[in-house]
């Protein structure tokens, strides 16, 4: 390798500028020190958005294989309205939670659309509300941050 770069078609040359390097830090015989605990850190929280993200791509493309819209739970507000139209216990047993309630429209995303028993809660809801009762597809990471909330809501004994 050449210290001397070729600037133009002439014969001249210019010497290189050497970029700077960061310091050199000692590292113990043995040892790999690739990054600092905040680097690392940073990395791989970069890593789990990244994951995330793909998970999240994968249920959409899953969803279409379904015939369904797909949401991410993690981006809209539940109300308390919405996540009592089904049970904890019927949730989680379901793998499934309303998410969206308004009038007679109601809105159910889960992860399992083929579900016997969930096809049996939709016609119940059908049937008891006369509702307008549409199903979504989400990543099962969705999911659990929407049953999660259920933990928020006020218990009544």
């Amino acid at each position: 390798m050449s210290l001397f770069k070729r600037h133009d078609s002439t014969s001249q040359s210019q010497p290189v500028t050497p970029t700077p390097t960061a310091p050199e830090t000692h590292v113990p015989a043995g040892h790999v020190s690739l990054a600092t605990n905040e680097v690392e850190a940073r990395l791989s929280k970069k890593i789990a958005e990244i994951d995330t993200e793909n998970l999240e791509k994968d249920a959409e493309a899953k969803a279409a294989t379904f015939n369904l819209p797909y949401i991410d739970l993690r981006k809209i507000a539940l109300t308390q309205e919405a996540l009592l139209t089904m049970s904890e216990e019927q949730s989680i047993a379901l793998k499934a939670v309303t998410f969206f309630v308004l009038d007679n429209a109601i809105r159910i995303a889960t992860v399992n659309p083929q579900n016997p028993q969930l096809q049996a809660k939709i016609k119940e809801l059908r049937d008891q509300r006369s509702a307008d009762v549409k199903l979504y597809f989400v990543s099962q990471q969705s999911l659990d941050s929407a049953l999660e909330k259920y933990s928020r809501l006020p218990k009544i004994s």
